[in-house]
């Protein structure tokens, strides 16, 4: 089971597509050629209507109507030179627009190979910049310090994350008694409280009543413990931000150094090449459809040169001297009247023949031209899904040819080829280690980073992953699930990770609000509710 490259793939269905254009051109011109015999054959009856005209003479008045239909056969075939002129104007200009598209498609071809060289060369510049790194003792000890700063900055997250949960849950109890809250709202047992005489009094029964004076300090403490914590992991938090920032600046210099910025706008130039390309052939793939339906309204004989010399011969036909003179032929007992009518029978019979032909091909080129606008857009979507950049294969290329032939023989549907490819794509990532240095930090990298050409495939295919076990996990869990706790997400570094987890704050230091859970405390309250 070998497997295809994207643009190989992507050859196929260009291939597949310029062999449903030849098609479509070979079936236009017998159709072209049918339609035509059909008026040939027309002409041929009225010649023969003529013969039996002269045989008849003493029947007809004078020879009008040997003349008239002189002139209808002179009319129909010189619109029929007429737009045989312009059907073949229309196949140059087919022909002319068929190598201007093959020229592209070979354009497109040669910037897939640069396209390929640039990615591959900006991969070995950051694979060797990388191997230098890991024994530079200046960088190592800068990594050490952003791994540790890193490592406390989480470790106070998770405690400040922890003290809030905490306060939420087991200060539940104290919100909850009324007459706690009542006190402490009022600041009693602080310098804050004010009241005098009998409420005094009534509030030092109260608080002897639920034990205030023990329950104020550790609810105060409760209160103020995550604010200190929170502040804690903000300066730490800060501090390992301001480390990350130096081994990022190191990653940077380092890639600049080696040239890599300058390989990477050679790829993205060249990307953008391949993008141009692709608007252009667009654009020529819509001008060949146009040609191909004006080459279609004269093929199927639905121009007004065709129509027009059929509705001559028709009228003429369809006159009563002619339809008379046709009836006295089959009464004579003249042979030579008898064998003009019998070649007239013989005409008819292979003009209801070559009409019923007409009538087939017309058919099967209305579900080539179908097939054909088809894989157009099949193409159009397989270039922005970027399926063709360099990475990108299809684990059974054998598959993927016979889904583009089943496509075009209508035994696969659209969707079905979209799901089958879906099914066999794979992303073969460079060799660069994206988690390397101030990569690793959950915060985006400078690894492989500065352009998105290969990076959207990778992208579907993990969203596609992580997408199904999420929903297997929902399923799993009833269809639902929350998350709580610390507002890091979780992350490694250079392959590891801090404790489990990594800060996902962006460079600038901005972190998330602490999430808080409601709760109840264990045991109850004071003495209205346990002690806490």
């Amino acid at each position: 089971m070998a497997e295809m490259s994207g643009r190989n793939a992507l050859n196929n269905i260009q291939q597949a597509i310029k062999d449903e254009q030849d098609r479509t051109r070979r079936l236009d011109g017998e159709l072209a050629t049918a339609n035509d015999q059909l008026v040939k054959i027309d002409v041929a009856r009225a010649q023969h209507f003529k013969e039996l005209a002269r045989l008849r003479l003493n029947f007809l008045r004078g020879d009008d109507i040997l003349s008239r239909i002189d002139q209808t056969d002179r009319q129909a075939l010189a619109l029929l030179s007429k737009r045989s002129e312009v059907v073949a104007t229309i196949r140059a200009r087919l022909d002319e627009a068929e190598a201007a598209r093959a020229a592209l498609e070979a354009r497109r071809d040669a910037l897939g190979d640069e396209l390929e060289a640039a990615s591959k060369a900006i991969d070995d510049a950051e694979v060797a910049v990388q191997e230098r790194l890991k024994v530079d003792a200046a960088y190592l000890a800068q990594q050490r310090e952003a791994q540790e700063a890193e490592r406390v900055a989480v470790h106070a997250d998770e405690k400040a994350t922890l003290s809030e949960q905490e306060q939420d849950s087991k200060g539940e109890s104290y919100r909850a008694d009324r007459l706690f809250m009542y006190l402490y709202e009022r600041g009693y047992g602080t310098p804050a409280y004010r009241a005098r005489g009998l409420t005094r009094w009534l509030d030092g029964k109260i608080a002897r009543l639920i034990g205030y004076q023990d329950a104020r300090p550790n609810y105060a403490r409760l209160l103020d413990l995550p604010v200190r914590l929170r502040e804690h992991a903000e300066f730490v938090g800060a501090q390992a931000d301001e480390e990350f920032a130096k081994l990022k600046a190191l990653d940077e210099h380092a890639r600049a150094e080696a040239g890599i910025a300058e390989l990477e706008a050679r790829r993205d130039a060249v990307a953008g090449g391949i993008e141009s390309i692709d608007a252009e052939i667009t654009e020529a793939a819509a001008a060949n459809q146009e040609l191909l339906a004006k080459a279609e309204t004269y093929a199927t004989g639905e121009d007004a040169e065709f129509q027009q010399a059929v509705t001559y011969l028709s009228s003429e036909f369809g006159r009563d001297d002619v339809k008379t003179l046709r009836q006295q032929a089959l009464t004579t007992p003249f042979p030579e009247d008898d064998v003009v009518v019998s070649q007239l029978l013989d005409l008819e019979a292979e003009r209801a023949l070559q009409a019923q032909t007409v009538a087939e091909l017309k058919k099967v080129a209305e579900a080539n031209r179908a097939r054909l606008n088809e894989l157009e857009q099949i193409r159009r979507e397989f270039t922005r899904r970027q399926y063709d950049v360099p990475g990108s294969t299809f684990s059974n290329g054998t598959m993927v040819a016979t889904v583009i032939s089943q496509l075009l023989m209508g035994a696969l549907s659209k969707e079905s080829f979209w799901n089958v490819l879906q099914q066999q794509r794979r992303y073969n990532p460079p060799r660069t280690d994206t988690t390397f240095g101030s990569g690793g930090f959950g915060r985006g990298t400078v690894w492989g980073g500065g352009s998105s050409v290969g990076r959207d495939i990778g992208g579907q295919i993990l969203g596609e992953v992580l997408g199904g076990l999420l929903g297997e996990m929902a399923r799993s869990s009833g269809g639902s699930s929350s998350s709580r706790g610390s507002s890091r997400s979780g992350g490694g570094f250079g392959g590891g990770s801090f404790g489990g987890t990594s800060r996902a704050r962006s460079s600038g230091g901005s972190r998330p609000s602490s999430t808080r859970s409601s709760g109840s405390i264990r045991g109850g309250g004071f003495k209205t509710g346990g002690k806490f």
